[in-house]
């Protein structure tokens, strides 16, 4: 009884025969190299190069002596604390000076004719020398209450008005050179052992070198500072801008579309049309950036890989290449669907 039913059994699977599917249709994409990129969006902030925030260096009313925007010189006095008696003890410690530096003078040219002796001479030459150490020391005391530039700048707007009470150490102005501008940004933990010194970074179209990273993480922010070098001729320091950081960039690179990737936990895969089905091909991929994802290895130039409608696809699958139609005059043939990387 078992052996004709095994014999019926064969006999229905013989007669029945398992459907045929028909082929799948999907998009290729012709393998090329071209050039790729990838590079992470920042918000960048414009900074001077050079700046310099002048503070009290003792307590007392503050007196301007140009306005907020001004363009100064190296030495000029912008503003100074309220101190009479270290302009007049200064005054009185130069006529002093140059007095005995005169006393001084006349006594050596009588000692060289024998005049006055040695003696008065040498009293003269240090009564002169303690004459200008106490002058050097009044204009030390003056300039302690002066707000001096540090260099040829703009003046940037002060911070406690004409008249106000400053304490030393209280921070007055800040002054930059406005014709020399660096952009400050902070990039992510992940990315900043990738990031060095001549780096491109894109702002506003154009191109400009990274010139320093921090490869110090910030344990709060978890990010380290980068600067870029900045040349603008209208900008606004202190505003924000967008800066596009190149981290990667290969001038001839294989890359698919990233939807054109199956992947498992442990590796990726794209599928090929070879002789009209479906192959699996394992690949090592790189960076993704936008809507591409680099192929470091596993593909050629020239394979046909299936950019569009890997789903519910398998190895041997039968498939069809998707064709869009001529443009009208172009008859009834068919072409291909042209893709660029």
């Amino acid at each position: 009884m078992r052996f004709l039913t095994s014999l019926l059994f064969c006999a229905l699977a013989a007669c029945s025969k398992a459907p045929e599917m028909p082929p799948k249709i999907v998009e290729v994409e012709n393998v090329t190299k071209a050039p790729f990129a990838f590079s992470i969006g920042l918000v960048g902030v414009i900074k001077p190069k050079f700046e310099s925030f002048l503070t009290a260096k003792m307590a007392g009313a503050v007196d301007t002596h140009v306005l907020p925007g001004a363009v100064a010189k190296k030495g000029d006095v912008i503003a100074s604390i309220q101190n009479a008696d270290a302009e007049k003890n200064y005054e009185l410690a130069s006529m002093e000076a140059t007095i005995a530096k005169e006393q001084y003078d006349r006594a050596q040219k009588l000692g060289n004719t024998k005049t006055v002796s040695k003696q008065e001479v040498e009293v003269k030459r240090m009564e002169a020398i303690r004459a200008e150490k106490q002058a050097f020391e009044a204009k030390r005391r003056l300039e302690d209450s002066q707000f001096i530039m540090p260099f040829d700048g703009v003046v940037g707007v002060f911070k406690v008005r004409e008249g106000a009470h400053m304490n030393a150490g209280d921070v007055l102005v800040t002054v930059y050179k406005p014709g020399h501008l660096v952009i400050t940004c902070d990039v992510p933990e992940e990315f900043v052992a990738k990031v060095n010194a001549g780096q491109k970074a894109l702002i506003e179209g154009k191109s400009f070198p990274v010139t320093g990273i921090q490869k110090l993480i910030d344990p709060e922010s978890h990010m380290g500072p980068a600067f870029i070098d900045y040349a603008c001729d209208d900008c606004i320091v202190g505003s924000n801008i967008d800066v596009d950081l190149i981290i990667f960039e290969d001038p001839a690179a294989i890359s698919v579309p990233k939807e054109a990737i199956y992947t498992t936990p442990e590796q990726s895969f794209v599928y090929l049309v070879k002789d009209g089905k479906a192959a699996l091909q394992l690949v090592k991929v790189g960076h993704t950036y936008q809507e591409r994802t680099q192929i470091i290895e596993g593909l050629n130039v020239g394979d046909s890989v299936v950019s569009k409608g890997i789903t519910r696809l398998f190895p041997g699958l039968d498939v069809q290449i998707y064709e869009k139609d001529k443009p009208e005059g172009g008859g009834d043939k068919k072409a291909p669907a042209s893709h660029k990387n």
